[in-house]
């Protein structure tokens, strides 16, 4: 898995490659928590290239959305796959995660 981050206003985008799993979701997980810390308004994980996600991959992005909203904060993904969003539908979590199929749409306040 790679990532990389990039600041649009006031959103950071995470633009996520490859799986998110059990070896990789700690890497991601230290990635977003640094954005945590500094208390980004909102966070968008761009899963555009993400191909796959397990439970600690899910587990890395609820306990991001618990943090960041203990501080009002929005964790938002956007462009994904119909094999991840299966595994949020499966888990209920679309109910709680915010999923957008527009970057500038996901960006804004």
């Amino acid at each position: 898995m790679k990532t990389n981050v990039e600041i649009r206003g006031n959103a950071a985008v995470i633009n996520v490659a490859g799986e998110i799993n059990l070896y990789t979701s700690p890497y991601l997980r230290e990635t977003i928590i640094t954005l945590v810390r500094k208390k980004t308004s909102i966070i968008v994980v761009n899963m555009r290239d993400a191909v796959d996600i397990d439970s600690s991959g899910v587990a890395t992005f609820v306990e991001v959305l618990r943090e960041m909203s203990s501080y009002g904060g929005r964790l938002r993904f956007v462009y994904v796959s119909a094999k991840v969003n299966k595994v949020f539908n499966f888990s209920k979590l679309d109910r709680f995660f915010e999923i957008y199929t527009d970057m500038e749409q996901a960006v804004v306040l």
